[in-house]
């Protein structure tokens, strides 16, 4: 969660042309996270936000790579959920 809300706010500064230094820091102290706790599926849907977000790709294209990420977290919970 804490992931998703920190690309949420580094989109959101890309978008505005402006806002907090630390989103950056957020985002990949986020990220780190997800990393670390994993499931890789999810890890690897958050480093493609994370490098869609460097690479200064498209809204659509950073679009959908929140939408991928969101897909393989609950994919992932519900995974969780069944164990």
């Amino acid at each position: 969660m804490q992931f998703l809300h920190a690309a949420e706010s580094a989109i959101l500064t890309l978008r505005a042309g402006e806002g907090e230094g630390n989103d950056r820091l957020a985002l990949q102290r986020a990220f780190s996270a997800v990393l670390l706790e994993g499931p890789s599926e999810v890890a690897r849907a958050a480093r493609k936000m994370v490098d869609a977000l460097r690479a200064d790709l498209s809204w659509d294209d950073l679009e959908s790579a929140r939408a991928g990420f969101v897909e393989a977290a609950r994919v992932a919970l519900q995974k969780a959920g069944e164990s």
